[in-house]
Protein backbone atom coordinates (compact mmCIF):
# COMPACT_ATOMS: atom_id res chain seq x y z
CA UNK A 1 0.00 0.00 0.00
CA UNK A 2 1.40 3.41 -0.87
CA UNK A 3 2.29 5.85 1.93
CA UNK A 4 -0.33 8.33 0.68
CA UNK A 5 -3.03 5.73 1.26
CA UNK A 6 -1.64 4.21 4.44
CA UNK A 7 -1.46 7.57 6.21
CA UNK A 8 -4.95 8.79 5.27
CA UNK A 9 -6.95 9.83 8.33
CA UNK A 10 -10.22 8.13 9.13
CA UNK A 11 -13.05 10.32 7.82
CA UNK A 12 -11.17 13.03 5.96
CA UNK A 13 -12.59 16.56 5.81
CA UNK A 14 -16.01 16.98 4.29
CA UNK A 15 -14.56 19.13 1.53
CA UNK A 16 -13.16 15.97 -0.11
CA UNK A 17 -16.60 14.46 -0.43
CA UNK A 18 -17.66 16.25 -3.57
CA UNK A 19 -14.31 17.59 -4.74
CA UNK A 20 -15.11 17.91 -8.40
CA UNK A 21 -18.61 19.25 -7.80
CA UNK A 22 -17.45 21.95 -5.43
CA UNK A 23 -14.73 23.21 -7.74
CA UNK A 24 -17.25 23.72 -10.53
CA UNK A 25 -19.90 25.22 -8.25
CA UNK A 26 -17.36 27.64 -6.78
CA UNK A 27 -16.55 28.93 -10.26
CA UNK A 28 -20.21 29.45 -11.07
CA UNK A 29 -20.89 31.11 -7.72
CA UNK A 30 -18.48 33.84 -8.77
CA UNK A 31 -20.90 34.56 -11.61
CA UNK A 32 -23.76 34.87 -9.13
CA UNK A 33 -21.87 37.21 -6.85
CA UNK A 34 -20.88 39.38 -9.78
CA UNK A 35 -24.55 39.86 -10.64
CA UNK A 36 -25.59 40.70 -7.12
CA UNK A 37 -28.14 37.95 -6.62
CA UNK A 38 -29.45 38.25 -3.05
CA UNK A 39 -29.06 35.51 -0.45
CA UNK A 40 -31.92 36.09 2.05
CA UNK A 41 -31.37 35.17 5.69
CA UNK A 42 -32.95 31.90 6.71
CA UNK A 43 -36.10 31.98 8.82
CA UNK A 44 -35.60 29.91 11.97
CA UNK A 45 -39.08 28.38 11.73
CA UNK A 46 -39.33 27.69 8.03
CA UNK A 47 -37.45 24.87 6.37
CA UNK A 48 -33.87 23.81 7.10
CA UNK A 49 -30.94 25.87 8.33
CA UNK A 50 -28.48 24.48 5.79
CA UNK A 51 -28.18 22.60 2.51
CA UNK A 52 -30.33 19.56 1.71
CA UNK A 53 -28.45 16.81 -0.15
CA UNK A 54 -30.81 13.81 -0.23
CA UNK A 55 -34.56 13.08 -0.47
CA UNK A 56 -36.39 9.78 -0.17
CA UNK A 57 -40.15 9.24 -0.51
CA UNK A 58 -41.82 6.75 1.81
CA UNK A 59 -44.88 4.80 0.68
CA UNK A 60 -47.02 6.61 3.28
CA UNK A 61 -46.24 10.00 1.71
CA UNK A 62 -43.71 11.07 4.30
CA UNK A 63 -40.35 12.41 3.14
CA UNK A 64 -36.90 11.62 4.51
CA UNK A 65 -34.45 14.50 4.14
CA UNK A 66 -30.67 14.36 4.52
CA UNK A 67 -28.04 17.06 4.39
CA UNK A 68 -25.72 19.40 6.27
CA UNK A 69 -28.45 20.98 8.41
CA UNK A 70 -28.80 21.00 12.21
CA UNK A 71 -32.46 22.06 12.50
CA UNK A 72 -35.75 22.12 10.62
CA UNK A 73 -38.83 24.16 11.46
CA UNK A 74 -37.19 25.22 14.70
CA UNK A 75 -36.66 21.61 15.82
CA UNK A 76 -33.13 20.28 16.27
CA UNK A 77 -32.38 17.58 13.71
CA UNK A 78 -28.75 17.06 12.69
CA UNK A 79 -28.31 15.67 9.19
CA UNK A 80 -31.58 13.72 8.92
CA UNK A 81 -35.26 14.55 9.41
CA UNK A 82 -38.65 13.33 8.29
CA UNK A 83 -41.46 15.52 7.04
CA UNK A 84 -45.13 14.71 6.80
CA UNK A 85 -46.79 14.90 3.40
CA UNK A 86 -47.78 18.54 4.01
CA UNK A 87 -44.23 19.58 4.88
CA UNK A 88 -44.67 19.70 8.65
CA UNK A 89 -41.92 18.13 10.72
CA UNK A 90 -42.58 14.61 11.95
CA UNK A 91 -41.65 15.09 15.59
CA UNK A 92 -41.82 11.36 16.30
CA UNK A 93 -38.80 10.72 14.07
CA UNK A 94 -35.64 11.54 16.03
CA UNK A 95 -32.52 9.86 14.62
CA UNK A 96 -29.43 9.68 16.86
CA UNK A 97 -27.21 11.89 14.72
CA UNK A 98 -25.23 14.60 16.46
CA UNK A 99 -23.87 17.73 14.74
CA UNK A 100 -21.62 18.06 12.80
CA UNK A 101 -22.79 14.73 11.43
CA UNK A 102 -24.43 14.84 8.02
CA UNK A 103 -26.27 12.57 5.60
CA UNK A 104 -25.56 12.40 1.88
CA UNK A 105 -27.61 9.35 0.86
CA UNK A 106 -30.75 7.51 2.06
CA UNK A 107 -31.98 4.03 1.14
CA UNK A 108 -35.33 2.50 2.15
CA UNK A 109 -35.67 -1.21 2.84
CA UNK A 110 -38.76 -3.35 2.27
CA UNK A 111 -39.04 -3.92 6.03
CA UNK A 112 -39.34 -0.13 6.58
CA UNK A 113 -35.84 0.16 8.02
CA UNK A 114 -33.69 3.00 6.73
CA UNK A 115 -30.01 2.93 5.77
CA UNK A 116 -28.15 6.25 5.62
CA UNK A 117 -24.65 7.18 4.61
CA UNK A 118 -22.55 10.25 5.29
CA UNK A 119 -20.27 11.09 8.20
CA UNK A 120 -21.06 10.69 11.91
CA UNK A 121 -18.04 11.88 13.90
CA UNK A 122 -19.47 11.18 17.35
CA UNK A 123 -19.49 7.45 16.63
CA UNK A 124 -16.67 7.36 14.07
CA UNK A 125 -19.00 5.75 11.52
CA UNK A 126 -20.18 6.55 8.00
CA UNK A 127 -23.12 4.14 7.64
CA UNK A 128 -26.01 3.50 10.03
CA UNK A 129 -29.25 1.53 9.93
CA UNK A 130 -32.36 2.99 11.57
CA UNK A 131 -35.72 1.61 12.57
CA UNK A 132 -38.86 3.09 11.01
CA UNK A 133 -39.23 5.54 13.92
CA UNK A 134 -35.68 6.85 13.47
CA UNK A 135 -34.17 5.03 16.44
CA UNK A 136 -30.87 3.28 15.91
CA UNK A 137 -31.10 -0.31 14.71
CA UNK A 138 -27.37 -0.89 14.23
CA UNK A 139 -24.11 0.49 13.01
CA UNK A 140 -22.81 -2.04 10.49
CA UNK A 141 -19.73 -3.70 11.93
CA UNK A 142 -17.81 -2.95 8.73
CA UNK A 143 -17.24 0.79 8.33
CA UNK A 144 -15.28 2.71 5.67
CA UNK A 145 -12.34 4.90 6.65
CA UNK A 146 -13.86 8.02 5.11
CA UNK A 147 -17.25 9.53 4.32
CA UNK A 148 -19.84 7.79 2.16
CA UNK A 149 -21.20 9.86 -0.71
CA UNK A 150 -23.76 7.37 -2.10
CA UNK A 151 -25.35 4.09 -1.11
CA UNK A 152 -28.08 1.83 -2.50
CA UNK A 153 -29.99 -1.05 -0.94
CA UNK A 154 -30.18 -4.27 -2.95
CA UNK A 155 -33.16 -6.61 -2.96
CA UNK A 156 -31.40 -8.99 -0.55
CA UNK A 157 -30.72 -6.03 1.79
CA UNK A 158 -27.06 -5.89 0.88
CA UNK A 159 -25.88 -2.28 0.76
CA UNK A 160 -23.49 -0.99 -1.91
CA UNK A 161 -21.57 2.05 -0.68
CA UNK A 162 -19.35 4.51 -2.53
CA UNK A 163 -17.09 7.39 -1.55
CA UNK A 164 -13.47 8.45 -1.28
CA UNK A 165 -12.61 5.70 1.23
CA UNK A 166 -9.84 3.19 0.59
CA UNK A 167 -10.48 0.77 3.47
CA UNK A 168 -13.54 -0.92 4.94
CA UNK A 169 -13.22 -2.77 8.24
CA UNK A 170 -9.44 -2.17 7.98
CA UNK A 171 -9.26 -4.06 4.68
CA UNK A 172 -8.53 -2.40 1.30
CA UNK A 173 -11.69 -1.54 -0.63
CA UNK A 174 -11.04 1.24 -3.10
CA UNK A 175 -14.09 3.55 -3.20
CA UNK A 176 -16.85 0.93 -3.61
CA UNK A 177 -17.83 -1.94 -1.32
CA UNK A 178 -20.84 -4.03 -0.38
CA UNK A 179 -22.07 -4.67 3.14
CA UNK A 180 -23.98 -7.85 3.90
CA UNK A 181 -27.37 -7.73 5.67
CA UNK A 182 -25.58 -8.60 8.93
CA UNK A 183 -23.33 -5.52 8.55
CA UNK A 184 -20.11 -7.30 7.63
CA UNK A 185 -18.24 -6.50 4.44
CA UNK A 186 -18.81 -8.77 1.43
CA UNK A 187 -15.36 -10.04 0.49
CA UNK A 188 -16.60 -11.41 -2.84
CA UNK A 189 -17.47 -7.89 -4.07
CA UNK A 190 -14.40 -5.70 -4.35
CA UNK A 191 -14.03 -3.69 -7.58
CA UNK A 192 -11.06 -1.31 -7.37
CA UNK A 193 -11.62 2.23 -8.67
CA UNK A 194 -8.54 4.23 -9.56
CA UNK A 195 -7.47 7.31 -11.53
CA UNK A 196 -4.20 6.01 -12.94
CA UNK A 197 -2.33 9.04 -11.56
CA UNK A 198 -1.67 10.69 -8.20
CA UNK A 199 -5.17 12.15 -7.97
CA UNK A 200 -7.65 10.49 -5.60
CA UNK A 201 -10.66 8.76 -7.12
CA UNK A 202 -14.13 9.42 -5.74
CA UNK A 203 -17.67 8.13 -6.29
CA UNK A 204 -20.49 10.62 -6.89
CA UNK A 205 -23.48 8.42 -7.73
CA UNK A 206 -24.62 4.79 -7.51
CA UNK A 207 -27.90 3.57 -9.01
CA UNK A 208 -29.50 0.14 -9.33
CA UNK A 209 -31.02 -1.05 -12.58
CA UNK A 210 -34.19 -3.13 -12.53
CA UNK A 211 -32.11 -6.23 -13.36
CA UNK A 212 -29.94 -5.72 -10.28
CA UNK A 213 -26.88 -4.43 -12.12
CA UNK A 214 -25.14 -1.45 -10.55
CA UNK A 215 -24.28 1.85 -12.22
CA UNK A 216 -21.35 3.70 -10.64
CA UNK A 217 -20.46 7.27 -11.60
CA UNK A 218 -17.60 9.39 -10.33
CA UNK A 219 -14.09 10.62 -10.85
CA UNK A 220 -11.96 7.67 -11.90
CA UNK A 221 -10.37 6.11 -14.97
CA UNK A 222 -10.35 2.43 -14.09
CA UNK A 223 -12.96 0.15 -12.53
CA UNK A 224 -11.65 -3.32 -11.69
CA UNK A 225 -8.85 -2.79 -14.20
CA UNK A 226 -11.20 -1.76 -17.01
CA UNK A 227 -10.82 1.70 -18.56
CA UNK A 228 -14.20 3.29 -17.80
CA UNK A 229 -13.60 7.07 -17.52
CA UNK A 230 -16.12 7.83 -14.81
CA UNK A 231 -18.97 5.44 -15.61
CA UNK A 232 -19.27 1.67 -15.32
CA UNK A 233 -22.00 -0.90 -15.00
CA UNK A 234 -21.17 -3.65 -12.54
CA UNK A 235 -22.66 -7.09 -12.51
CA UNK A 236 -24.07 -8.36 -9.24
CA UNK A 237 -20.69 -9.88 -8.33
CA UNK A 238 -18.92 -6.52 -8.76
CA UNK A 239 -17.21 -7.23 -12.08
CA UNK A 240 -17.64 -4.77 -14.98
CA UNK A 241 -20.41 -5.71 -17.40
CA UNK A 242 -18.66 -6.52 -20.73
CA UNK A 243 -21.86 -5.68 -22.61
CA UNK A 244 -21.77 -2.03 -21.49
CA UNK A 245 -19.44 0.31 -23.37
CA UNK A 246 -20.13 4.01 -23.37
CA UNK A 247 -18.54 6.33 -25.97
CA UNK A 248 -16.06 8.24 -23.82
CA UNK A 249 -13.16 10.00 -25.48
CA UNK A 250 -9.74 8.68 -24.49
CA UNK A 251 -6.89 10.83 -23.22
CA UNK A 252 -9.07 12.88 -20.83
CA UNK A 253 -6.99 14.04 -17.87
CA UNK A 254 -9.83 14.39 -15.35
CA UNK A 255 -12.59 11.98 -16.42
CA UNK A 256 -15.76 12.44 -14.43
CA UNK A 257 -19.46 11.60 -14.44
CA UNK A 258 -21.52 13.24 -11.70
CA UNK A 259 -25.00 11.72 -11.96
CA UNK A 260 -26.72 8.81 -13.69
CA UNK A 261 -30.45 8.11 -14.01
CA UNK A 262 -31.80 4.78 -15.28
CA UNK A 263 -34.77 5.18 -17.66
CA UNK A 264 -37.81 2.88 -18.13
CA UNK A 265 -36.39 1.78 -21.51
CA UNK A 266 -33.27 0.34 -19.81
CA UNK A 267 -31.22 3.32 -20.98
CA UNK A 268 -29.65 5.94 -18.77
CA UNK A 269 -29.30 9.70 -18.60
CA UNK A 270 -25.81 10.80 -17.59
CA UNK A 271 -24.57 14.19 -16.41
CA UNK A 272 -21.13 15.65 -15.83
CA UNK A 273 -18.26 17.11 -17.83
CA UNK A 274 -18.69 14.46 -20.56
CA UNK A 275 -16.11 14.04 -23.30
CA UNK A 276 -17.74 11.89 -25.96
CA UNK A 277 -16.20 10.34 -29.02
CA UNK A 278 -17.01 12.50 -32.04
CA UNK A 279 -17.75 15.65 -30.03
CA UNK A 280 -15.06 18.35 -30.20
CA UNK A 281 -15.87 19.81 -26.77
CA UNK A 282 -17.41 18.64 -23.53
CA UNK A 283 -21.16 18.28 -23.08
CA UNK A 284 -22.88 17.93 -19.72
CA UNK A 285 -25.94 15.79 -20.52
CA UNK A 286 -26.35 12.73 -22.73
CA UNK A 287 -28.69 9.75 -23.10
CA UNK A 288 -27.25 6.27 -23.46
CA UNK A 289 -28.85 3.04 -24.65
CA UNK A 290 -28.85 -0.12 -22.57
CA UNK A 291 -25.50 -1.21 -24.07
CA UNK A 292 -23.93 2.17 -23.33
CA UNK A 293 -23.99 3.48 -26.90
CA UNK A 294 -25.19 7.03 -27.49
CA UNK A 295 -28.95 7.44 -27.94
CA UNK A 296 -29.22 10.25 -30.48
CA UNK A 297 -32.93 10.78 -29.80
CA UNK A 298 -31.67 13.25 -27.16
CA UNK A 299 -29.17 15.76 -28.47
CA UNK A 300 -26.21 16.02 -26.05
CA UNK A 301 -25.94 19.54 -24.70
CA UNK A 302 -24.10 21.76 -22.25
CA UNK A 303 -26.08 22.86 -19.20
CA UNK A 304 -23.42 23.61 -16.60
CA UNK A 305 -22.96 21.72 -13.33
CA UNK A 306 -25.77 19.22 -12.67
CA UNK A 307 -26.16 17.62 -9.26
CA UNK A 308 -29.66 16.12 -9.50
CA UNK A 309 -31.56 14.20 -12.18
CA UNK A 310 -35.15 12.98 -12.23
CA UNK A 311 -37.89 12.04 -14.68
CA UNK A 312 -41.60 12.84 -14.82
CA UNK A 313 -44.20 10.39 -16.12
CA UNK A 314 -44.43 12.45 -19.34
CA UNK A 315 -40.86 11.40 -20.17
CA UNK A 316 -39.49 14.89 -19.52
CA UNK A 317 -36.26 15.05 -17.53
CA UNK A 318 -35.56 17.39 -14.61
CA UNK A 319 -32.06 18.67 -13.97
CA UNK A 320 -30.88 20.54 -10.90
CA UNK A 321 -27.63 22.23 -9.99
CA UNK A 322 -26.04 25.46 -11.12
CA UNK A 323 -27.07 25.55 -14.73
CA UNK A 324 -26.12 27.57 -17.78
CA UNK A 325 -28.85 27.66 -20.42
CA UNK A 326 -27.99 27.85 -24.11
CA UNK A 327 -24.29 28.19 -23.28
CA UNK A 328 -24.76 31.75 -22.00
CA UNK A 329 -22.86 32.07 -18.67
CA UNK A 330 -25.03 35.05 -17.68
CA UNK A 331 -28.22 32.96 -17.73
CA UNK A 332 -27.64 31.00 -14.54
CA UNK A 333 -30.59 28.99 -13.25
CA UNK A 334 -30.95 26.14 -10.78
CA UNK A 335 -33.73 23.89 -12.03
CA UNK A 336 -34.82 23.07 -15.56
CA UNK A 337 -37.05 20.66 -17.42
CA UNK A 338 -35.65 19.02 -20.54
CA UNK A 339 -37.75 17.31 -23.21
CA UNK A 340 -36.93 13.74 -24.28
CA UNK A 341 -35.09 15.27 -27.25
CA UNK A 342 -32.91 17.52 -25.06
CA UNK A 343 -34.56 20.91 -25.59
CA UNK A 344 -35.20 23.24 -22.65
CA UNK A 345 -38.84 23.73 -21.67
CA UNK A 346 -39.07 27.51 -21.25
CA UNK A 347 -42.64 27.25 -19.94
CA UNK A 348 -41.21 25.68 -16.80
CA UNK A 349 -40.53 28.45 -14.23
CA UNK A 350 -36.80 28.21 -13.67
CA UNK A 351 -35.41 31.75 -13.79
CA UNK A 352 -34.35 33.53 -10.60
CA UNK A 353 -37.50 35.15 -9.21
CA UNK A 354 -39.81 32.36 -10.35
CA UNK A 355 -37.73 29.30 -9.45
CA UNK A 356 -35.17 28.46 -6.74
CA UNK A 357 -32.62 31.19 -6.07
CA UNK A 358 -29.67 28.86 -5.59
CA UNK A 359 -28.46 25.36 -6.38
CA UNK A 360 -30.83 22.38 -6.45
CA UNK A 361 -28.97 19.25 -5.32
CA UNK A 362 -31.84 16.76 -4.83
CA UNK A 363 -35.09 16.05 -6.71
CA UNK A 364 -37.77 13.46 -5.92
CA UNK A 365 -40.83 13.00 -8.13
CA UNK A 366 -44.07 11.99 -6.42
CA UNK A 367 -46.61 9.63 -8.00
CA UNK A 368 -48.72 12.66 -9.02
CA UNK A 369 -45.67 14.25 -10.74
CA UNK A 370 -45.28 16.95 -8.11
CA UNK A 371 -41.62 17.58 -7.34
CA UNK A 372 -39.78 17.77 -4.07
CA UNK A 373 -36.59 19.75 -4.46
CA UNK A 374 -33.80 20.37 -1.98
CA UNK A 375 -30.55 22.28 -2.11
CA UNK A 376 -28.84 25.52 -1.19
CA UNK A 377 -31.73 27.85 -2.06
CA UNK A 378 -33.68 30.03 0.41
CA UNK A 379 -36.43 31.22 -1.90
CA UNK A 380 -38.64 29.80 -4.62
CA UNK A 381 -40.76 32.19 -6.66
CA UNK A 382 -39.85 35.05 -4.27
CA UNK A 383 -41.32 33.13 -1.34
CA UNK A 384 -39.19 31.90 1.55
CA UNK A 385 -38.44 28.21 1.18
CA UNK A 386 -35.29 27.36 3.11
CA UNK A 387 -33.57 24.47 1.34
CA UNK A 388 -36.72 22.47 0.52
CA UNK A 389 -39.87 23.04 -1.48
CA UNK A 390 -42.55 21.18 -3.37
CA UNK A 391 -43.48 22.21 -6.89
CA UNK A 392 -46.56 21.33 -8.84
CA UNK A 393 -46.12 19.23 -11.96
CA UNK A 394 -45.90 22.39 -14.09
CA UNK A 395 -43.11 23.82 -11.93
CA UNK A 396 -45.17 26.34 -9.96
CA UNK A 397 -44.68 26.49 -6.21
CA UNK A 398 -47.00 24.26 -4.17
CA UNK A 399 -48.11 26.64 -1.41
CA UNK A 400 -49.62 23.80 0.66
CA UNK A 401 -46.18 22.36 1.47
CA UNK A 402 -44.38 24.34 4.17
CA UNK A 403 -43.09 23.95 7.71
CA UNK A 404 -44.24 27.46 8.69
CA UNK A 405 -46.87 27.64 11.47
CA UNK A 406 -46.97 23.84 11.64
CA UNK A 407 -43.69 23.23 13.37
CA UNK A 408 -44.47 20.07 15.31
CA UNK A 409 -46.77 17.14 14.75
CA UNK A 410 -47.58 13.79 16.36
CA UNK A 411 -47.90 15.34 19.82
CA UNK A 412 -44.60 17.29 19.88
Amino acid sequence: MSPSIATRSRHGPASRLFKGMRLRIAALLLVLLAHGIPAPAASPVDGFDNTVLALALQTDGKVLVGGYFTSVGGLQRAGLARLNSDGSVDGSFAPPIVAPGYVTSIALRADAKIVVGGYFPDSGNAVMRLNADGSLDAYPSAQPDSAVSRLVNQTNDGVVIGGDFVNVDSHPYFHVARLKPDGSVDGTFSPVFATGDSDVANIYDIELQSDGKILVAGHYQYAAGTLSNGLVRLQTDGTPDPDFNWPFATGVYYPEVDRVLPTPTAGLLVAGPLYLTGYPSAVSLALLKSDGSLDTSLTPGYFGSMQALARQSSGDFLIGGILVVDGNPNDVIYLARISPTGSVDFTFPTAVGTGPNNAVTAIAVQADDRLLVGGGFTQVGNKVRNHIARLNANGSLDLTFTTTDRIFSNGF
